[in-house]
Protein backbone atom coordinates (compact mmCIF):
# COMPACT_ATOMS: atom_id res chain seq x y z
CA UNK A 1 0.00 0.00 0.00
CA UNK A 2 2.92 2.52 0.96
CA UNK A 3 4.45 1.72 -2.60
CA UNK A 4 1.23 2.46 -4.18
CA UNK A 5 1.43 5.49 -2.67
CA UNK A 6 4.85 6.54 -3.56
CA UNK A 7 6.32 5.68 0.13
CA UNK A 8 9.15 2.88 1.10
CA UNK A 9 8.87 1.09 4.02
CA UNK A 10 10.64 3.24 5.80
CA UNK A 11 9.45 6.04 5.48
CA UNK A 12 6.23 4.11 6.83
CA UNK A 13 7.84 3.94 10.47
CA UNK A 14 6.86 7.30 10.56
CA UNK A 15 4.02 7.81 12.44
CA UNK A 16 2.86 10.34 10.43
CA UNK A 17 3.38 9.27 7.43
CA UNK A 18 1.36 6.07 7.97
CA UNK A 19 -1.45 7.59 9.19
CA UNK A 20 -1.66 9.60 6.07
CA UNK A 21 -1.32 7.08 3.98
CA UNK A 22 -4.37 5.17 5.73
CA UNK A 23 -6.49 8.11 5.09
CA UNK A 24 -6.07 8.21 1.62
CA UNK A 25 -6.29 4.21 1.11
CA UNK A 26 -9.69 4.58 3.56
CA UNK A 27 -10.52 7.60 1.28
CA UNK A 28 -9.90 5.32 -2.17
CA UNK A 29 -11.26 1.99 -1.17
CA UNK A 30 -14.61 4.50 -0.30
CA UNK A 31 -14.35 5.89 -3.76
CA UNK A 32 -14.54 2.75 -5.48
CA UNK A 33 -17.54 1.91 -3.45
CA UNK A 34 -19.53 5.59 -4.07
CA UNK A 35 -22.13 3.55 -5.88
CA UNK A 36 -23.70 1.89 -2.71
CA UNK A 37 -25.72 4.52 -1.48
CA UNK A 38 -26.33 3.17 2.24
CA UNK A 39 -23.42 4.77 4.02
CA UNK A 40 -23.15 1.98 6.97
CA UNK A 41 -22.70 -0.39 3.94
CA UNK A 42 -20.25 1.44 2.06
CA UNK A 43 -18.39 1.96 4.92
CA UNK A 44 -18.44 -1.45 5.79
CA UNK A 45 -17.03 -2.23 2.55
CA UNK A 46 -14.68 0.34 2.53
CA UNK A 47 -13.25 -1.01 5.95
CA UNK A 48 -13.14 -4.73 4.74
CA UNK A 49 -10.96 -3.87 1.85
CA UNK A 50 -9.11 -1.71 3.97
CA UNK A 51 -8.69 -5.00 6.30
CA UNK A 52 -8.34 -7.25 3.52
CA UNK A 53 -7.56 -5.64 0.20
CA UNK A 54 -10.17 -4.58 -2.46
CA UNK A 55 -9.83 -7.67 -4.94
CA UNK A 56 -10.98 -10.20 -2.11
CA UNK A 57 -14.05 -7.95 -1.54
CA UNK A 58 -15.01 -7.85 -5.19
CA UNK A 59 -14.20 -12.03 -5.12
CA UNK A 60 -17.26 -12.37 -2.27
CA UNK A 61 -19.28 -9.57 -4.30
CA UNK A 62 -19.42 -11.83 -7.24
CA UNK A 63 -19.98 -15.12 -4.97
CA UNK A 64 -22.58 -13.25 -3.33
CA UNK A 65 -24.14 -11.70 -7.08
CA UNK A 66 -23.42 -15.69 -8.13
CA UNK A 67 -25.94 -17.17 -5.29
CA UNK A 68 -28.42 -14.63 -6.09
CA UNK A 69 -27.93 -12.32 -3.16
CA UNK A 70 -27.31 -8.26 -3.48
CA UNK A 71 -23.76 -7.39 -3.80
CA UNK A 72 -23.67 -4.40 -2.45
CA UNK A 73 -25.50 -6.00 0.90
CA UNK A 74 -22.27 -6.42 3.61
CA UNK A 75 -24.47 -8.29 6.28
CA UNK A 76 -25.89 -11.70 5.38
CA UNK A 77 -24.55 -11.58 1.64
CA UNK A 78 -20.88 -10.38 0.65
CA UNK A 79 -19.55 -10.76 4.83
CA UNK A 80 -21.39 -15.05 4.63
CA UNK A 81 -18.99 -15.21 1.33
CA UNK A 82 -16.19 -13.59 2.44
CA UNK A 83 -15.95 -16.26 4.74
CA UNK A 84 -16.08 -18.53 2.64
CA UNK A 85 -12.95 -17.71 0.37
CA UNK A 86 -11.55 -20.09 3.10
CA UNK A 87 -12.85 -22.95 2.10
CA UNK A 88 -11.47 -24.83 -1.67
CA UNK A 89 -14.90 -24.98 -2.81
CA UNK A 90 -15.58 -21.30 -2.69
CA UNK A 91 -11.95 -19.81 -3.71
CA UNK A 92 -11.31 -22.37 -6.60
CA UNK A 93 -14.53 -20.93 -7.99
CA UNK A 94 -14.14 -19.72 -11.65
CA UNK A 95 -15.37 -15.90 -10.14
CA UNK A 96 -12.90 -15.78 -7.63
CA UNK A 97 -9.80 -14.48 -8.91
CA UNK A 98 -7.85 -13.78 -6.09
CA UNK A 99 -7.77 -17.14 -4.15
CA UNK A 100 -7.93 -18.14 -0.61
CA UNK A 101 -8.61 -15.69 2.55
CA UNK A 102 -9.21 -16.56 5.94
CA UNK A 103 -12.35 -13.83 5.54
CA UNK A 104 -13.51 -14.39 8.46
CA UNK A 105 -10.94 -12.07 10.30
CA UNK A 106 -11.98 -9.05 8.09
CA UNK A 107 -15.49 -9.90 9.13
CA UNK A 108 -14.65 -9.81 13.02
CA UNK A 109 -12.67 -6.57 11.63
CA UNK A 110 -15.35 -4.74 10.33
CA UNK A 111 -17.99 -5.90 13.07
CA UNK A 112 -15.76 -4.65 15.71
CA UNK A 113 -14.65 -1.02 14.06
CA UNK A 114 -18.57 -0.25 14.01
CA UNK A 115 -18.99 -1.68 17.93
CA UNK A 116 -16.16 0.28 18.88
CA UNK A 117 -17.68 3.31 16.62
CA UNK A 118 -21.33 2.31 18.29
CA UNK A 119 -19.44 3.36 21.88
CA UNK A 120 -17.69 6.29 21.06
CA UNK A 121 -21.12 7.73 19.85
CA UNK A 122 -23.28 6.46 22.92
CA UNK A 123 -20.30 8.45 25.49
CA UNK A 124 -19.94 11.35 23.68
CA UNK A 125 -24.12 11.65 23.89
CA UNK A 126 -24.18 10.83 27.70
CA UNK A 127 -21.09 13.04 27.86
CA UNK A 128 -23.02 16.15 26.04
CA UNK A 129 -26.54 15.68 28.33
CA UNK A 130 -24.30 15.95 31.33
Amino acid sequence: TGRRYGYSRQQLKNAEISVRIACMALRDFGLSFAHISDSEQRMKFTLASYNAGSAHILDARRLAEQAGLDPDQWDESVAQYLCLLDDPKYYRDPVVLHGRLRGDRTVRYVASVFARAQTYRMQSQYATTE
